[in-house]
Order: C-alpha cells, then structure tokens, then sequence
C-alpha cells in the first residue's frame, strides 16, 4: 500500500507489446517486428471486507448470542475499506444484497459518499462516486442484525452473499466490477469470535 507521497500521479500505468521474428535463420530487423500494441491498465481497486463481533481492541462491536441462535438476534459489524493507487475512479458503488434473516442494524458511517439501506431490496448500498487517486484509502462500517430461523440450526449461515465492487477507470475509461466471496458465521476475520459458525 502507497502513501500519497510515493504515488506518482503523473505516471501512466500501461503495456507495450510487440512480436520480433526471424525466418531460416536470417537476421533480425525492424521489418521483422510487429506494431506495438499498448495496453492501459486498470487501476489496482480493493475492497477489503470484514464481519466482526469483536474489534482490534477486543471490544465487543456485536451483542447477542454468538454462535447465532435459533429465535434471537445477534448484532454483528461489518467493515468495508478501500484502497486504490493508480487511477483515479469515477461512478465507485458497493452493494450487497442481504439473505432474508439478516437486516440491516444502522450504527453505520463512511469516510467519504453515501452508505444506505433499501429496505424494499434488503440491499446495503455505499455509493462513493468519484473517488480521486489522492484518497488512497476511504473506509465504512454499520452493523447487521442476524436472526436464523429453524430451516438453519445446525448448518453453518451466509452473512454477506457477496459484495459487488463498481467503478469506472478515469485513465482507462474501463469497467472494473469485482464481487467477493460469501462471508459467513463462522467470522473468520474475528480471532477472538471465529469458530464453527453452526448456529444453535
């Protein structure tokens, strides 16, 4: 990860490529090489995704019952960071859209944009927008209410089905869409709450 003063803005990220080729053994010439074709390369977007019961101080961020429980309502964190370093990004969205026995539990904030909840489409939406290569690093978090119903004792229960991350290369003027894995009970981004997962 750069800081914003090893980040050259002025640089463009790109690959050039060419074939050279010989026939029998002749020599090798400009008039054996093929046009250069250049690659622009998308900026190098991350999104880093944690649930958490307990945060790095080992303060409990969640309440309730923890593995989750038949019946009753665990609170649960998320984290979201970006980092971005090459480009800067523009129409910069991230969603996911909730199972039905987890809702959405506010206690949210975003360092920069908007973080929402459509409650018609159970979706939580982080709509950042334009997001210039001088903010290497923007960060949200809310917590999420996890209620499994009987269908789900005993079986280890998907959180986050997977996060879509959206943008538009400003340099490149490319499409970068990423989705990441499913997140579950089992909390494995939390050392103090990570465990089988398997709700009660």
């Amino acid at each position: 990860l750069k800081t914003p003063a090893e980040i050259d803005l002025s640089k463009s990220y790109q690959a050039k490529s060419y074939v050279r080729y010989s026939l029998e053994g002749k020599s090798v010439s400009s008039d054996n090489q093929s046009n250069i074709i250049i690659n622009k390369i998308n900026s190098d977007l991350k999104l880093a995704e944690q649930i958490r019961y307990f945060n790095d101080d080992n303060i409990a961020v969640g309440s309730g019952p923890l593995p989750p429980k038949v019946g009753q309502i665990t609170s649960l964190k998320v984290y979201w960071v970006i980092n971005n370093n090459l480009h800067e990004l523009n129409d910069l969205r991230i969603s996911v859209t909730l199972p039905a026995n987890v809702k959405w539990d506010n206690k949210n904030r975003a360092s920069v944009g908007s973080l929402d909840y459509d409650s018609q489409a159970n979706q939580v939406v982080w709509q950042v927008g334009r997001l210039p290569v001088s903010v290497y690093k923007a960060d949200a978090e809310f917590n999420l209410s996890v209620s499994p119903g009987e269908a789900l004792r005993n079986k280890i229960m998907i959180i986050l089905p997977g996060t879509n991350v959206a943008a538009v290369d400003s340099e490149t003027g490319m499409q970068i869409n990423k989705t990441l894995k499913a997140k579950t009970t089992k909390l494995e981004d939390d050392s103090m709450a990570s465990g089988d997962g398997i709700v009660q």
